[in-house]
């Protein structure tokens, strides 16, 4: 099974046999850790069909492109960002076609991430993706994965 695993600064996907074994893997993987800094905790998440997902910001409309996160705290800080709060859905996004993204160095540098604009969201539609997952990361620079919601079949998903 796919275990998502947390220290609160790098969020990893592990494959495991159990949350126990997930959160052991990623303490003794150890590329996770800079400088002095030690991992003591370890946060693994199950990933089912239906899934908690957040969205931190001053309202919260079904859009293409809507953004949202797996992890409250992290939402919170896009609230507190935007001056905003915590919105909290549930989503069922079996039988989706979501793309995995990877964000270059380049566009980390100048904010932009894959979707931001109504052309790019056209294109994965076109393509029949529905949503999009990839590495981001706060203005604190904690990072987190992202799913940014695209065709209408995703939207009727979230609740």
């Amino acid at each position: 099974m796919i275990y998502k695993c947390t220290d609160g600064n790098c969020e990893i996907e592990i494959e495991a046999e159990s949350p126990d074994e997930a959160a052991q893997e990623y303490v003794d993987g150890g590329d996770y850790q800079t400088g002095n800094s030690k991992t003591t905790w370890v946060t693994v998440y199950v990933r089912g069909t239906t899934m908690k997902l957040y969205h931190g910001g001053e309202e919260l409309s079904k859009h293409s492109g809507l953004c949202l996160c797996e992890m409250a705290n992290i939402a919170e800080q896009y609230a507190r960002q935007q001056g905003g709060k915590v919105w909290e859905m549930t989503a069922d996004l079996s039988g989706l076609n979501i793309l995995d993204v990877q964000v270059s160095q380049d566009d980390l540098d100048n904010n932009e991430y894959p979707g931001d604009r109504a052309e790019q969201r056209a294109a994965y539609i076109a393509q029949g993706v529905d949503v999009i997952r990839f590495a981001d990361q706060t203005d604190r620079g904690y990072a987190h994965q992202t799913l940014r919601i695209l065709s209408e079949a995703a939207l009727a998903r979230l609740e």
